[in-house]
């Protein structure tokens, strides 16, 4: 502007404008400060996250908020996003709680402390209240299962002592020999082997229900015949309510 001359009313409005320019960068200077997180959510991939939250596509905008602070770590803003998100709507309160500790970290002086504190507190609080619920259902599990176990046991007595019953049968039938130079002789047969209980027993099939069984199914699967299932429930009345109550896990004898 060499050799530019302003008249004084010119001056003065020259130097209001740069007075306005000078003030209005204060602001949003000070501003900007005063809201970092503001910075944080000018990320591409961030704004694509909270589009995808936007539209309900939870996972993806979890994966994009994964993706942003692997790309941008300096956009803190997407811990507490992504915390919001592992807490609210996937019920994942470590991870949550994780997230919450970094954006802390990183922004000690947020005016949003209190709150996030409080959130991580509660994530904290429910996940405790998640173990205490599971570890009760793994107890009611376990009575469940020695329930099934005494009966399993008490099954495999009754069918030793009918392999007994049935070994003491066998023994006691005499057979004959023959000899032509020799009145027949009746002999006893000789006693079986120790174990042989044992080894007819665990001949028995044995099988053990799965999810979306019934007696049908499984006589279906042995036999070849859905109308079998009545020997199945026969064979373990002492295991089962009724045709119709299978439970999973229940080891079922075959006969």
């Amino acid at each position: 502007m060499s050799g530019v001359i302003f008249s004084e009313g010119g001056k003065r409005v020259v130097l209001r404008a740069l007075c306005a320019a000078l003030v209005s960068c204060c602001f949003s200077c000070g501003r900007w400060q005063a809201d970092p997180d503001r910075a944080d959510k000018r990320n591409v991939l961030m704004q694509n996250a909270l589009e995808a939250e936007k539209n309900g596509e939870i996972d993806e905008a979890i994966r994009l908020y994964y993706e942003t602070l692997s790309n941008s770590p300096q956009a803190v803003r997407a811990h507490l996003d992504l915390a919001v998100l592992l807490h609210d709507r996937k019920q994942d309160y470590i991870k949550a709680i994780y997230h919450y500790e970094r954006y802390l970290e990183q922004r000690p002086d947020t005016e949003k402390r209190s709150l996030i504190e409080n959130r991580a507190r509660i994530a904290g609080q429910q996940y405790a209240a998640k173990i205490s619920s599971a570890s009760q259902v793994s107890n009611e599990r376990l009575v469940e299962l020695e329930k099934e176990n005494l009966k399993l046991r008490d099954r495999v007595k009754e069918l030793e002592k009918q392999v007994a019953r049935r070994e003491e049968k066998r023994e006691n039938e005499p057979g004959v020999v023959v000899d032509a130079d020799k009145p027949p002789r009746v002999v006893k047969p000789p006693p079986r082997e120790e174990g042989a209980v044992f080894a007819e027993m665990t001949s028995l099939r044995t099988y053990s229900v799965r999810s979306g069984d019934t007696l049908s199914s499984i006589a279906l699967k042995f036999y070849g015949d859905e109308t079998q299932s009545a020997r199945i429930f026969d064979a373990n009345k002492d295991m089962l309510d009724s045709r119709n109550n299978l439970k999973i896990g229940t080891v079922l004898v075959i006969p």
